[in-house]
């Protein structure tokens, strides 16, 4: 089909009317967008225990308890592991901390640490290198490391990298923790009959923007639904349009749009490009989205095939697959959304697949959470990882990165199927 047919039929589907209409916002927050900066600022109002959430300590404890579960939590030195086990975690108080934003670690080039929280009387800091889809400069963690150190010899140091795309940091020394602890954190927090609501809202509009998704969407939303169906749909034209637009980089559509009309736009084939840069713009990280959800579309195919009742969480890096027959292991009184029991994450990040299984403990029944947990213990010793807790929240059964496509849907599939057997059991 010619480029000028395919913008006729994006342009003619109710679906992409209607997911424009849904993605249509008036919150302050997701008209501004925060950058970086302003995603630190807010994780250190959050960190600050004295600040006017009213939920103390318990945001760094839950940072600290998931930095426990990092991959190179297993090599950091034999005290710095215990510290960071829940039993550990949970038992401490860190109502003293001083929290900094752009903090000067007495680089040469004047790099700026985006958090650090010190406790001088436990001589501990914790750093937090925050990456809202930008990537590592060079050497950018090792030097950050290293002046840490300096600054602050004998205190115990917990580098925590936390980055939406789910990177790892390029100095071993840093616990790599992704946005999904902070959306579900944030989500548990609104929930909370003790959270103020002047607070619930202004966390719920921030948790918005970290997920990338409508407000009030949950993991089957309207929205959530139409950007996979269209994503599947219109694969072409998504690639052409793809073809026309640098993703995330709002700088370059000046230049974008002069490479469209330098020549002028009097042939059918100029003029479709144009009406494809138009609708890319009303909603570009909406549609930024659709072209992450091209990569997962295989997935969709051959996980629905095998299971009849595959449910599909699509976000901006990630996707996760869960199973609608967990449900019936969800304590759903009183809510009006909840976590996935189980899951697999697929992730893409330069041209390689990484998936993960887990189990969320977040909205799981009572009397079946010791039964779960046993089967997770169980699955992480197969894989070779230490045991997890209940009040981890989160637990990851199974890791394997660098994957193929092909090879990706393939451990996909085998890993639902081993939660599935699992699961089975727990009724």
């Amino acid at each position: 089909m010619t480029l000028e047919g395919l913008v006729d039929e994006i342009y003619a589907d109710p679906d992409v009317q209607r997911m424009l209409y849904l993605s249509a916002t008036a919150a302050p927050l997701r008209i501004c967008y925060p950058k970086e900066v302003n995603v630190s600022r807010f994780l250190a109002w959050l960190m600050d225990p004295g600040e006017g959430h009213g939920l103390g300590d318990q945001p760094l404890r839950s940072l600290l308890a998931r930095a426990g579960q990092a991959d190179r939590a297993q090599a950091l030195p034999h005290n710095d592991r215990r510290f960071l086990s829940p039993s550990s975690v949970y038992t401490q108080s860190f109502s003293s901390v001083v929290v900094s934003t752009e903090v000067d670690v007495g680089l040469k080039t004047k790099k700026l640490l985006d958090v650090l929280i010190l406790d001088p009387s436990a001589r501990l800091y914790v750093a937090i290198e925050n990456k809202f889809g930008a990537k590592e400069g060079a050497d950018q963690t090792k030097e950050y490391h290293k002046g840490l150190k300096k600054l602050f010899p004998g205190y115990r140091g917990i580098h925590i990298y936390l980055d939406s795309n789910e990177a790892e940091p390029k100095d071993e020394a840093w616990l790599a923790v992704g946005y999904d602890w902070l959306a579900e954190f944030l989500k548990s927090s609104e929930q909370r009959e003790s959270t103020a609501q002047h607070v619930r809202e202004a966390l719920a509009q921030f948790r918005s923007i970290i997920e990338e998704e409508d407000e009030d969407s949950a993991s089957r939303s309207p929205l959530g639904t139409l950007i996979s169906h269209v994503a599947g749909k219109h694969r072409d034209a998504l690639a052409a349009m793809k073809e026309l637009v640098k993703p995330y980089a709002r700088s370059q559509r000046a230049r974008e749009l002069a490479a469209i009309v330098g020549d002028g736009v009097t042939t059918n084939q100029a003029r479709a490009q144009m009406r494809l840069f138009q609708l890319y713009c009303r909603r570009p990280v909406l549609w930024d989205q659709c072209f992450k959800q091209t990569l997962f579309g295989p997935f969709k195919k051959t996980l629905g095939e095998r299971f009849s009742d595959l449910a599909v969480d699509p976000r901006r890096v990630v996707t996760t697959f869960s199973l609608d027959d967990w449900e019936r292991l969800v304590d759903k009184e009183g809510k009006d959304a909840w976590y996935y029991v189980a899951g697999v994450k697929v992730r893409y990040s330069d041209e390689q697949y990484t998936v993960v299984s887990y189990v969320e403990f977040s909205d799981v029944k009572p009397d079946r959470r010791a039964a779960l947990l046993s089967f997770a213990n169980e699955a992480r010793a197969e894989n070779g990882l230490r045991a997890g807790r209940e009040d981890n929240g989160w637990l990851a059964l199974k890791r394997v990165q660098g994957l193929s496509a092909s090879r990706a849907v393939e451990e996909a599939s085998e890993q639902l199927l081993a939660l599935k057997r699992g699961l089975d059991r727990i009724r």
